[in-house]
C-alpha cells in the first residue's frame, strides 16, 4: 500500500509541475492549489475551450474577411497543460506580503475552423502563455486570495492536423502582432479575459479557498 501511495504523490507533484522544493510549504501550497485549479478546469471544460472568433478577422493587407456561421474555436489541453514555470518567492508590496508565483499554459492546441477553400485542410494554433500570478492575504484569514496576475509572454505556433508547422498561413488566420483584430489579436484578448474573469480565474479562486495558506506566509 505505501509504494502505491508513494507513486500517487509522485505523480502529482510532476503533473503540477514542481520543480524545487527549496521553500517546501510554499512551494507545496502553490502545488496544491494548481492541481485543484487543473481539476476544475476539467470540469468546466469537459468539451474544450469554446472561444469565439468574431464575425470576421483581419488579414495582414487589412482586409476583414468574413467568418460566417462557423466562427468559434476549440482549445484543447487547457487543464493539464497548466503547470508552474519556476519557483515561487513571497514579495512586499506595501503594506502586504504577496506570493508570486510563475506559471505556463504550455503549447495547448487551438483547433480553428476548416473552410471550404481550403481544400480540407485543418488548421491548428498551438499557444504558451507565460504568466505570473500574484496571491495576498489582506484579511487575515486562513486562506490567500487572488491579487493580479501579469502576462509575461505568449507565443503562436500554426500547424496542420499533422503537426507540420505552417510557415504561411491562411490570410483570414494572420499572426501578425501589428493588429487587434486579426486572429493573434482575437486570441489576447480571449486569453486575457480566461485568466483574469474567466475560467482560469474562476478555477483558480476556488481552488484557493481550499487550500489553507503557507505555514512560513506572513502578511
Amino acid at each position: 500500500m505505501k509504494p502505491n501511495i508513494l507513486l500517487c504523490v509522485i505523480y502529482i507533484y510532476q503533473l503540477t509541475g514542481v520543480s524545487s522544493l527549496r521553500s517546501l510549504s510554499e512551494e507545496d501550497f502553490i502545488d496544491r492549489v494548481l492541481f485543484r485549479t487543473q481539476q476544475n478546469l476539467y470540469r468546466r471544460l469537459t468539451k474544450g475551450w469554446s472561444i469565439f472568433l468574431g464575425t470576421s478577422l483581419e488579414a495582414d493587407n487589412g482586409t476583414l474577411i468574413p467568418l460566417g456561421r462557423d466562427n468559434f474555436a476549440t482549445g484543447v489541453g487547457v487543464h493539464y497543460k497548466l503547470k508552474r514555470n519556476g519557483e515561487c518567492y513571497t514579495k512586499l508590496e506595501i503594506p502586504k506580503n504577496t506570493l508570486q508565483c510563475p506559471l505556463m499554459l504550455d503549447q495547448f492546441r487551438v483547433t480553428l475552423p476548416r473552410f471550404h477553400g481550403d481544400g480540407g485542410a485543418q488548421y491548428i494554433l498551438r499557444v504558451t502563455v507565460e504568466v505570473k500570478i500574484v496571491l495576498w492575504n489582506p484579511t487575515g484569514s486562513p486562506f490567500l486570495s487572488y491579487k493580479r496576475l501579469m502576462n509575461t509572454r505568449t507565443t503562436y505556433t500554426m500547424t496542420d492536423s499533422n503537426n507540420v508547422i505552417v510557415t504561411k498561413t491562411p490570410a483570414r488566420y494572420s499572426l501578425s502582432p501589428k493588429s487587434t483584430r486579426n486572429l493573434r489579436g482575437v486570441m489576447g484578448s480571449r486569453l486575457q479575459a480566461f485568466f483574469t474573469d474567466g475560467d482560469f480565474y474562476q478555477s483558480l479562486t476556488t481552488a484557493l479557498r481550499g487550500v489553507p495558506k503557507p505555514s512560513d506566509f506572513h502578511r
